[in-house]
């Protein structure tokens, strides 16, 4: 039952990529502490880096997947000169909740010694980018056997925590479609006809979260996306995803997002 509901409702995005030579100045040297609404996954083809997390440190080097997921506040380093092959990527369960945040997936996996992983990520880089309908749909399906690969070792979630999201969905996507305006408790309990008490006990229990910080980060999320694809000044952006203070805005982008939305724009404009 549990495969039943997980592989049919399992979307994959993979937003872009590139292989690039990282030194000392990639990501500020590890001195920005960043979160984004994407995943990220990293091949690397020489060298070697850090990423610093909050469960620990990732020592990048070859012969392994690393993988940050969405949301997850980080600092990034090469150690010397570092070849790099990233991708930016989402992977979401219902369409709504980062397949990673559910399944608590590690954050490295080894590839089977046979899967000729250099020769696969120099296909993947040539297909990320296209625009083709084939070309999408070979670089879809090269990214989810790679997420393969973080699955193997670990249990999927009990059908109990999926049938409680499944009832969940209602909200969740309300939220998605009203974040542009205040959103009340009283309105996502009567969206699957529960009591407001009642509807933020489950809520929390099954996302991990209180639905307020999930609308906040939901906002946030929305916010990083437009900083990076619109242009739309700070006060439209804030407008756009619930905030009528942009200053307030500002200070719920940096909670969230670990720097100020100005500083995540100039990020994204300077590419990974």
């Amino acid at each position: 039952m549990e495969l039943q509901l997980i592989i049919p409702n399992l979307q994959t995005e993979l937003i872009t990529g590139r292989r690039m030579i990282c030194g000392e100045k990639w990501a500020n040297g590890g001195r920005d502490v960043c979160s984004d609404p994407f995943s990220r996954l990293y091949w690397i083809k020489g060298g070697s880096g850090e990423i610093v997390h909050s469960k620990g440190v990732l020592n990048l080097c070859p012969g392994r997947l690393f993988t940050i997921p969405a949301h997850t506040p980080a600092r990034y380093r090469a150690i010397g000169e570092m070849d790099l092959c990233w991708i930016h990527f989402r992977a979401r369960l219902f369409g709504c909740l980062e397949i990673f945040s559910l399944m608590d997936w590690e954050y490295t996996a080894r590839p089977p010694e046979n899967a000729g992983m250099n020769v696969f990520w120099e296909t993947l880089m040539g297909l990320c980018n296209s625009r083709r309908l084939d070309d999408s749909l070979r670089a879809d399906g090269m990214l989810r056997e790679m997420l393969s690969y973080f699955a193997a070792s670990k249990e999927k979630p009990g059908e109990e925590m999926l049938l409680e999201l499944q009832r969940l969905l209602p909200a969740i996507r309300f939220i998605e479609q009203n974040l542009h305006r205040r959103i009340r408790l009283e309105e996502l309990a009567r969206v699957v006809a529960l009591q407001s008490a009642y509807f933020c006990h489950l809520f929390s229990g099954a996302i991990g979260q209180s639905p307020i910080d999930f609308i906040n980060r939901k906002r946030i999320e929305r916010a990083q996306f437009l900083l990076l694809g619109e242009k739309m000044t700070l006060k439209e952006t804030a407008a756009e995803v619930g905030f009528s203070d942009v200053y307030y805005f500002s200070r719920m982008f940096k909670k969230i997002a670990g720097i100020s939305p100005a500083h995540y724009r100039l990020k994204g404009r300077h590419g990974e």
